[in-house]
């Protein structure tokens, strides 16, 4: 990657509140335009980590991105809370913005245990 392809990959996530501190992974809004949550639900396709191409429907009022090959879809919700789908087909629920190190290994790691990051923020309602 060239300087200027690193640097507005790396403003794009700061934009979009990922952050990582003493090995967790963190999302924010602040940044965040309010203006790209969608209108209406659109399509979004992405290769999984299998290699795959992938989609599913990203819902008005939410915004989508893949972070390591894992999409992670910005919702708003009355409380701030994330929802892990899991590749067992469970989902867990961690409460607040931040994912613990071990779920933020497993996300680093591209192992397949983590299908999908659904965060739900009350800032977006």
């Amino acid at each position: 990657m060239t300087g200027q392809v690193k640097e507005d990959f790396l403003s794009r996530f700061a934009e979009l509140g990922v952050s990582y501190d003493a090995g967790c992974i963190s999302f924010r809004t602040d940044l965040l335009d309010l203006a790209e949550l969608l209108e209406q639900d659109e399509h979004m396709e992405f290769f999984n980590l299998k290699g795959e191409l992938d989609a599913f429907t990203v819902p008005t009022g939410a915004i989508a991105f893949t972070l390591c090959q894992v999409p992670v879809v910005y919702h708003p919700g009355a409380e701030d809370r994330i929802e892990l789908l899991l590749s067992d087909g469970s989902a867990v629920s961690v409460a607040g913005c931040q994912l613990d190190t071990d779920i933020t290994s497993k996300v680093f790691s591209r192992g397949g245990e983590i299908l999908r990051i659904d965060c739900y923020f009350s800032s977006l309602s």
